[in-house]
C-alpha cells in the first residue's frame, strides 16, 4: 500500500506540475479503508458478544477472532499512516497539487481522524481492565467448574459404595444359588440310587411270590387227586 500510494501521488504531482490532468488515487484508498474498517467493526461486534455471553477461557472461536482483530487493526493503522503521509506531501507541495483545495485536505484529515478514532476505540475496549477482568473471571469459573465440592465428593463416594455393595450382594446370591443347585444335584443322585435298590428288591420279592404261588398251585393239585 505504501509504495502504491506514494508513487500514485508522485505521478499526480508531476501531472499537476506539468499542467496535465490525472486521477486522484485518494478516493480509491479511502474506499479500501472504509471496507476494512466496516469488516473490523463487524468482527468486533461478534467478539464482544462472545465476551459477554460465553465463557471465553477455552473458546477457540474467541481466541481466533481476537488474533484476527489484532491483525486487522495493524493493517488498517498502517494504511491510515500512509494516507496521512500523502496529505503531508500535498501540504508541503501546494503548487504541485493545486487541484486539491484546502477544504478537501481538511476533509481528508477528518476522515483519517474518524477512522483512527473508530479502530482505536475498539482496540481500547479489547485491552481495557474491564475486558481483562471478564476474561480472568471466565478462567476462574472454568477452573471452579472442574473442582469437586465436598457434597459432590460425598455423593460420589456413597454412589460407589452402593454399586460395590450391590455387586458383592449379587455375587453372594450367585454363590448361594450354586450351593443350592449342587445340593439338589447330590440329593437327586442319592434318590436315583435308592430308587434302583428299591426296584431290585421289589423284583426279587415279586419273583419269590411267584415261586410260592406256583408251589401252592402244585400242592393244591396234588391234594385234589
Amino acid at each position: 500500500f505504501k509504495l502504491e500510494t506514494m508513487s500514485s501521488y508522485s505521478a499526480l504531482g508531476s501531472a499537476n506540475g506539468s499542467g496535465g490532468g490525472g486521477g486522484d488515487p485518494y478516493y480509491s484508498f479511502k474506499n479500501d479503508i472504509q471496507v476494512a474498517v466496516s469488516s473490523f467493526t463487524t468482527d468486533f461486534d461478534s467478539w464482544h458478544d462472545m465476551l459477554e455471553n460465553t465463557n471465553t477461557f477455552q473458546n477457540r472461536d474467541f481466541k481466533e477472532l481476537t488474533e484476527s482483530l489484532k491483525s486487522q487493526y495493524k493493517s488498517i493503522n498502517r494504511s491510515l499512516k500512509e494516507l496521512t503521509k500523502t496529505i503531508e506531501t500535498v501540504e508541503s507541495n501546494r503548487n504541485n497539487y493545486s487541484s486539491i483545495t484546502t477544504q478537501e485536505l481538511n476533509d481528508r484529515k477528518s476522515f483519517i481522524k474518524d477512522m483512527k478514532t473508530t479502530i482505536n476505540d475498539y482496540r481500547s475496549k479489547m485491552q481495557s481492565d474491564k475486558t481483562r477482568e471478564i476474561i480472568n473471571q471466565h478462567k476462574r469459573e472454568f477452573e471452579e467448574s472442574k473442582k469437586e465440592t465436598a457434597q459432590q465428593r460425598f455423593s460420589r463416594i456413597k454412589n460407589n459404595e452402593y454399586i460395590e455393595n450391590h455387586q458383592m450382594s449379587q455375587e453372594q446370591e450367585l454363590k448361594e444359588q450354586d450351593v443350592i443347585l449342587d445340593d439338589m444335584h447330590d440329593t437327586l443322585k442319592r434318590l436315583g440310587v435308592h430308587a434302583n435298590v428299591i426296584n431290585v428288591e421289589i423284583e426279587s420279592q415279586t419273583a419269590l411270590l411267584d415261586e410260592v404261588d406256583e408251589e401252592m398251585t402244585i400242592t393244591g393239585d396234588r391234594l385234589t387227586r
